[in-house]
């Protein structure tokens, strides 16, 4: 009786649909019909159920493959296997990890792309869908440069040191994008976080950029770089040389630390012009001079040299007191104390620059 009730509500139910439609199709001026073919229908009337449709009354389930996975953002090595839990949603519903869908992982374990397989799950949704993340060694942070030293002869780069990490990578050089002089280094043990530079130039951009690197099973996984350093060494000691006034001016930047009378190569011979560094000391050397294969002077116990381009050199002088007066054969002499003075103040690399 009960069966045979509800199987009349039903009826009812369906006939008054059927009758709301009908007059819907005939004011739009529509065919009854006008639903389709091949559609499960009641009678003559095109109504769709969607309680009985060709199912047989069950709700097919959705395809999770267009589902958005939520981004992950990289993840840190530590040897361990990675497993993050994104967000999972399907048309603008969020999806219940355990009940919706399942997790599991490929390639989760060493530096690289990982993969994700989120996997449906119970009636409501079927097949697969995968999302990618990273994980990755950590790069070191708040790289620095700086000059150093108690004659201002040193450029040192430091960094924070990176956990667990095997060793580092750096690479500097003159230019922002790292192309021009430039040098690359290798700090292995990871312990070391920072480099010098010895006899910097001056007035010279010194641009640099490190990583980590961690040895795994003998393979080398490296971090990003960390963003490049600038350092201009504006501050550095420098030397001019002043041919018209015969004056060598000692400098620390914009600063005059000290100045010297000197005699620079005679008019057959002179002192070259032009920008150098100091490449070359020596604190007593006997000087040879040549012209065109001949020996045209021995000069012994030369003291306080210092060469900074070919065989130009400042240097003290013993054989003559007319400072002040072309002299020599292109060096810079200088009387004996202010040479010394020179030697032990101006470090390898510093700038000369010699002009008229």
């Amino acid at each position: 009786m009960a069966e045979h009730k509800a199987s009349g509500h039903r009826q009812y139910r369906r006939m008054i649909i059927a009758l709301a439609v009908a007059g819907a199709l005939v004011l739009a001026e529509l065919p009854l019909g006008a639903l389709g073919a091949g559609q499960a229908t009641d009678g003559a009337v095109g109504i769709v159920y969607a309680d009985e449709a060709a199912t047989g009354g069950a709700v097919a389930p959705v395809g999770i493959a267009s589902a958005v996975v939520s981004a992950v953002k990289p993840v840190a090595y530590n040897g361990k296997q990675q497993m993050p839990k994104p967000a999972v949603t399907l048309a603008g519903k969020t999806l219940a990890l355990g009940t919706d869908y399942t997790l599991s992982y490929k390639n989760n374990k060493l530096p690289g792309t990982a993969t994700i397989i989120v996997t449906a799950k119970g009636g409501a949704y079927t097949g697969q869908k995968t999302a990618n993340f990273k994980i990755i060694i950590k790069a070191p942070k708040a790289p620095k440069a700086k000059v150093i030293g108690k004659n201002l002869k040193q450029i040192k780069f430091s960094w924070k040191r990176v956990s667990g990490a095997s060793g580092y990578k750096l690479y500097y050089a003159s230019n922002k994008s790292l192309t021009k002089a430039k040098r690359g280094k290798t700090l292995k043990g990871g312990k070391r976080t920072s480099f010098e530079i010895d006899h910097p130039y001056y007035k010279r951009n010194y641009y640099f950029k490190v990583r980590a690197y961690k040895t795994i099973k003998g393979k080398k996984y490296y971090s990003d770089y960390t963003e490049v350093r600038l350092l201009r060494t504006k501050n550095l000691k420098w030397v001019l040389v002043d041919l018209s006034k015969q004056k060598t001016y000692c400098k620390l930047g914009k600063k005059t630390k000290k100045t010297y009378v000197i005699s620079s190569g005679r008019s057959a011979t002179p002192t070259v012009r032009g920008t150098y560094y100091i490449y070359l000391k020596r604190k007593i050397h006997t000087m040879v001079g040549y012209e065109n294969g001949r020996k045209i002077y021995e000069t012994p116990n030369v003291r306080w040299i210092c060469y900074f381009v070919g065989a130009y050199a400042f240097h003290a002088t013993y054989w003559h007191n007319n400072f002040g007066h072309p002299m020599s054969h292109g060096c810079v002499n200088m009387r004996t104390n202010e040479a010394k003075w020179l030697y032990k103040w101006a470090p390898m690399g510093t700038k000369v620059k010699v002009q008229r």
